[in-house]
């Protein structure tokens, strides 16, 4: 998951309709899946963190509002859970807690990482819910990987690297195949919206943990 920095709302008061929120959305943190980073080009949700139905007193609250596709928005909807047991984009670094293979699959070494994937549908044990979410994730690994070596033999190739990885998405794939080169590493962050603003990354583009959380959303900073 890639960390992001929503920032406070831009307006006074809630919204009147949750969808009202989209454009501004959008503009902060791009066409991105905040839970599988997928590029959604139409239909992506405005997703209620907190379930709306449960909690209908946020169902407008900008804070409870993130951006997510059909796939994780459903598998997500209607779960209850405590912050402080759920990994967040926009409070904790959540790069830093998971690792990417090839294979398309996400990995977590701790018990709060494996309960964040598994809210979503995206733990190594949903397979079937995820099928395509891996084969979409394999695939941008290997684009990440052929410009990677075309970055290799032609250096100024890198302006088409950044621009074919937002247009593909999965931002956490393309940052771990370009492990040891903090140029590329600093162009991704800059270039997918809102990355830079969570300060989850140093100057060098590792990952700054635990999060510094500065909207300082509830149970922030857990990683």
């Amino acid at each position: 998951m890639r960390p992001i920095r929503r920032n406070q709302s831009p307006i006074a008061v809630d919204f009147d309709k949750h969808e009202d929120a989209r454009p501004e959305l959008l503009r902060r943190l791009g066409p991105y899946c905040s839970y599988c980073e997928r590029h959604i080009v139409s239909a992506i949700h405005v997703e209620h963190v907190q379930c709306q139905h449960r909690h209908p007193e946020l169902k407008s609250r900008w804070d409870n509002f993130l951006l997510a596709c059909s796939n994780c928005n459903g598998t997500k909807t209607g779960k209850e859970f405590a912050f402080s047991e759920i990994l967040f984009p926009d409070r904790d670094n959540t790069f830093a807690a998971f690792s990417y293979a090839d294979s398309g699959a996400i990995l977590a070494d701790t018990e709060i990482g494996s309960r964040s994937l598994a809210l979503t549908g995206l733990s190594d044990k949903d397979k079937i819910a995820d099928y395509g979410r891996i084969s979409q994730r394999r695939e941008a690994w290997k684009k990440a990987q052929d410009a990677m070596d075309d970055l290799r033999r032609r250096p100024g190739s890198s302006s088409q690297a950044i621009t074919l990885a937002t247009e593909t998405g999965f931002f956490s794939v393309w940052m771990t195949v370009f492990t040891g080169d903090p140029e590329m590493r600093n162009r991704l962050i800059n270039a997918f919206p809102g990355t830079r603003e969570s300060g989850c990354f140093d100057d060098l583009g590792n990952p700054v943990s635990p999060a510094p959380n500065p909207d300082g959303l509830e149970h922030g900073g857990k990683a």
